[in-house]
């Protein structure tokens, strides 16, 4: 068990060996990875973690000893699937995709749900070994693969077996002001939004120079998010440079696909601590709840407009390890350590 846990925890933190001893917090861990690694967990070993075990038992010794003492009561069977790649197959939408759908369909022109992300590339670019591994990996993940359709008013999922996306290449090298082009193309993909039941992906290639490149994805968040962004890359990445230099394919095979997902998130839903912590919520939220009111400096506009924006600014390094330090000792993440400083001042 000892040995199990400890390939997941450094699978998270993206370390070929893992110390048991060594501490979550310490080891920078947050809320987010601690999710991860609960799917991990409850996924391969088929158990029923929580993340606040997680939080409880911070090392791999601690957690694998924790799970082996209660591992009789909390066993499960391993998750059924959905039939992930049956064609011509609606599906249902999880509870969190069914939201996005909502609020998406309530206003079809918003961007808020889109996942944009910008790479800089200082090398050059095989843009026909660059596609070879987009479409690999759309094989590989049905979610990229996805349409969500509007079937009398209730929202399905279909997994297209033969869909593909091809990047738009668009080559900058001659033109005087090409940061520029390339600056308003990127605004353009930005602000219009996507038809979900015809695509919720995206990609250009621009060039710029010899070694010069930026590579641009935009997926919508009923898809995707993050994290799922994070292994989109990783893998996009990985493949890319096995095709190059000619080596044989090898990811980590998946056991489960987002739709199967869907059918363990009904499972759950009619079981007990499903409905007890349903329980919970509707009880805790039956009162009024105050309303947030944040100190900005104007008043809110009447309609949702999200233009919104953030300050950055630089923390030392001495200050960032004693934040890190108050953060261990409290058994805290980095974030909460913060976000209590934050509500304290």
């Amino acid at each position: 068990m000892e040995q199990a846990v400890a390939q997941l925890w450094a699978k998270t933190f993206g370390l070929k060996e893992m110390d048991i001893s060594k501490n979550f917090y310490e080891l920078g861990g947050d809320s987010i990875m601690a999710t991860q690694m609960a799917n991990l967990l409850n996924t391969q070993l088929h158990q029923k973690l929580s993340i606040a075990e997680i939080f409880e038992y911070p090392t791999v010794s601690e957690l694998a000893a924790y799970l082996e003492q209660s591992l009789p009561s909390r066993n499960e069977a391993p998750a059924k699937t959905a039939g992930s790649e049956a064609p011509n197959a609606g599906y249902d939408l999880s509870k969190a995709q069914y939201r996005i759908w909502f609020l998406q369909n309530y206003d079809p022109q918003t961007t808020a749900y889109h996942l944009p992300v910008v790479k800089q590339i200082r090398e050059a670019v095989d843009l026909a070994v660059l596609q070879q591994g987009l479409d690999l990996l759309t094989r590989r993940h049905s979610s990229l693969r996805t349409v969500i359709k509007n079937m009398n008013g209730v929202p399905k999922q279909f997994v297209v077996p033969d869909k593909s996306h091809v990047i738009h290449f668009t080559d900058y090298a001659q033109e005087p002001h090409k940061k520029l082009l390339s600056s308003k193309r990127l605004e353009e993909l930005n602000t219009t939004a996507f038809e979900l039941e015809q695509n919720l992906f995206r990609a250009e290639l621009h060039r710029y120079e010899e070694s010069d490149y930026l590579l641009y994805i935009n997926m919508h968040h009923i898809i995707s998010d993050g994290w799922s962004m994070g292994v989109f890359f990783r893998e996009w990445m990985e493949l890319y440079d096995q095709i190059r230099s000619k080596r044989p394919i090898q990811l980590a095979p998946i056991a489960l696909q987002p739709v199967d997902w869907v059918e363990q998130e009904k499972l759950w839903i009619g079981s007990g601590d499903y409905l007890n912590m349903e329980k919970y919520w509707m009880k805790e939220l039956a009162q009024p709840l105050p309303v947030l009111e944040l100190p900005t400096d104007y008043d809110r506009p009447h309609s949702i407009a999200y233009d919104g924006s953030y300050i950055k600014f630089t923390v030392s390094e001495e200050v960032t390890g004693q934040l890190r330090l108050l953060a261990r000792n409290r058994s805290s993440t980095l974030y909460m350590t913060v976000l209590a400083i934050y509500f304290l001042f």
